[in-house]
């Protein structure tokens, strides 16, 4: 009866699924099966791309924060205060770009969400460490670029 193996010849590698906060990288997949460590150097790679997605997310979400800014600013400067069907009729692809980067934020967000549930400190840890590095990065920008929205 054959079950995959190769006459012991070679070793399967299934994905470790732990469900208790652990620091143990052996045979760890990363959300895919195809994102499957078996190394100390693909989790190295690895814990650098979540630090780098980490990072993406803030910027991202600092980039939508100044979109929703700068739009919420140009709408109270063009209406004064009175919605007219002229002056909503041009505001239309502003609102429907809005609401996409929202929906790519939130997708991104539930797959960093899912990254975390590996319940792998160093990989929780990499979130956080490139979530900070672009919030501090950011959060530069948007003081900065927030001032010319208000």
């Amino acid at each position: 009866m054959d079950h995959g193996h190769d006459n012991g010849n070679s070793i399967i590698k299934h994905c470790s699924m732990k469900m208790t906060f652990n620091t143990d990288y052996n045979n760890l997949c990363i959300v895919f099966k195809q994102w499957h460590i078996s190394s100390g150097l693909q989790f190295g790679i690895s814990l650098l791309v979540i630090v780098f997605l980490g990072y993406a997310f803030e910027k991202l979400r600092s980039y939508n924060s100044i979109e929703e800014c700068c739009f919420q600013k140009a709408y109270n400067e063009q209406t004064n205060g009175l919605i007219t069907p002229a002056k909503r009729s041009g505001k239309v692809s502003r609102p429907f770009r809005l609401c996409t980067l929202y929906a790519i934020q939130l997708i991104f967000s539930y797959f960093l969400m899912l990254v975390a549930m590996t319940y792998n400190a160093y990989v929780i840890a990499a979130i956080a460490i490139g979530a900070a590095l672009g919030y501090r990065r950011s959060h530069c920008d948007s003081l900065q670029s927030v001032g010319l929205c208000h």
